[in-house]
């Protein structure tokens, strides 16, 4: 279980979301009764209730403010049957759900809290995510958190909120590794939840393993789709293509990817992330020059985080071309390597463009 004090933050952080977003819509509801904004988050009197409610009488908000505030010494006040009074008159309304999500939090309750939140989702995705990944946040840095880790990977929308605040707060490999064993294969068969867990492996240096988890058949080591007759696969270990102010890399009608460079700048268009392993290997790009200046465009194989260990430039000769290059992974510091067409910015602007039907890396010996 986590511990009471991050507990009763946690509660409390939500609870203040729980006021706000009555704040905002207590002026039109309650507005026959005339509550005022500044209000919220006090005890409501019980005369001020008692004439909301027979102004109001099937209406949440009069319950809700009598059901959720800050006391005078400072304590978050709960009521579990107001709050849950209130979304029994009105299931769509956001405030009550909140309410009753800072309820769960507070009480441990990691079931309720993911039924809450699975719904609030279907009702306010953009709020549900944030309180997710707020939660989830808390939960992995408390380490003690299983049971709202197990709850959230049991549905496809916290599952997404839990992986994407483990890749936010880059967690340590074991931390990924709690994160990750409590999603089961089948969930993870899910495109988004594939992606979240690949960018969390790929954050940790798990390159190998997200190769694994990213799937897509062919040389599990070496490029995905060297023809580009996938274009729809996910990066990183899919092509990447990129629309920036440095060009821009498309999908070519007639095959191939279009790649542009104006020149004006330095930028990648096109990329995949490669897990080569050490020894030699051979960099192999066919295209077709189209116009431009020489040096516009290059081809690098590089080291994450590391040095390049290949470069060429396209050449810029109008008509078909092959070109190469050597490639020696070393066998340490190089578990993962980019794979890029990169713009280059030229003196006097310009710039080069070319059709890439072909883009490999592949043993020495092949």
């Amino acid at each position: 279980m986590m511990p009471m004090h991050r507990v009763r933050a946690l509660a409390c952080s939500v609870l203040l979301v729980v006021l706000a977003c009555f704040a905002s819509v207590a002026p039109r509801l309650l507005g026959p009764a005339r509550l005022q904004s500044a209000e919220l988050g006090r005890p409501v009197p019980q005369a001020t209730l008692r004439q909301a409610l027979w102004i109001e009488p099937l209406g949440w908000a009069p319950l809700l403010a009598s059901g959720a505030y800050i006391s005078a010494s400072g304590e978050e006040v709960l009521d579990p049957a107001r709050i849950a009074a209130a979304i029994r008159r009105d299931p769509r309304a956001l405030a009550p759900r909140l309410a009753a999500i800072a309820l769960a939090a507070r009480a441990q309750d990691a079931a309720t809290l993911a039924h809450h939140l699975a719904i609030l989702h279907r009702l306010d995705s953009a709020t549900a995510d944030r309180l997710a990944g707020q939660i989830a946040a808390a939960a992995i840095q408390s380490g003690e958190g299983e049971s709202i880790l197990s709850a959230f990977a049991a549905d496809d929308a916290l599952a997404a909120a839990l992986l994407k605040a483990l890749d936010q707060e880059g967690m340590d490999p074991a931390t990924a590794d709690r994160v990750l064993a409590a999603l089961s294969p089948a969930r993870l068969r899910a495109p988004g939840l594939r992606a979240g867990a690949v960018a969390v492996l790929v954050r940790q240096r798990a390159f190998a393993r997200a190769r694994r988890l990213w799937g897509g058949g062919g040389d599990a080591a070496g490029v995905y789709s060297p023809d580009f007759a996938d274009l729809s696969a996910p990066p990183p270990f899919g092509w990447q293509m990129v629309a920036s102010p440095a060009g821009v890399a498309e999908r070519a009608p007639e095959g191939g990817v279009s790649v542009i460079g104006y020149g004006r700048s330095d930028g990648v268009l096109l990329a995949q992330l490669l897990t080569l392993p050490p020894g030699a290997h051979r960099l192999d790009a066919r295209y077709a020059s189209l116009r431009g200046a020489e040096g516009g465009l290059a081809v690098a194989v590089r080291c994450v985080d590391g040095p390049a260990l290949a470069r060429f430039a396209l050449s810029a000769s109008p008509g078909p071309h092959r070109d190469g290059a050597a490639v020696a992974v070393p066998a340490q510091g190089c578990a993962a390597q980019t794979l890029t067409v990169e713009a280059k910015a030229l003196d006097g602007g310009g710039g080069q463009s070319a059709r890439i039907t072909g883009l490999s890396v592949a043993g020495a010996g092949a």
